[in-house]
């Protein structure tokens, strides 16, 4: 998490993780050039529009979640603040206390 804004996707981890469990379907309207690209892949892969489209989604959910922990860890390390208390969890570490 990030101590500037206090922001972070990974609480979203577990919403990918039921969503992709997830029976339930919903039509969406998109230009029939974009559905025949999807269906194009899919058919490409072997899987069907709805496999590809679930796994893409969540690998698209997956890189922003990664991005956004990177991000807030970049601003972290420029934080004065967190720098401290990375410096306090690593004393602690070193103690010899298990």
């Amino acid at each position: 998490m990030c101590h500037e804004t206090g922001t972070t996707l990974l609480w979203l981890l577990p919403v990918a993780l039921y969503n992709s469990a997830m029976t339930e379907t919903a039509t969406i309207r998109v230009p029939v050039a974009v559905r025949d690209n999807f269906a194009k892949v899919a058919k490409y892969t072997g899987k069907s529009m709805s496999s590809y489209l679930a796994g893409l989604s969540r690998e698209v959910l997956f890189t922003a979640i990664r991005d956004s922990a990177r991000e807030e860890a970049i601003k972290d390390a420029q934080n004065p603040a967190a720098a401290e208390e990375y410096a306090l969890w690593e004393e602690t570490l070193a103690d010899g206390i298990d």
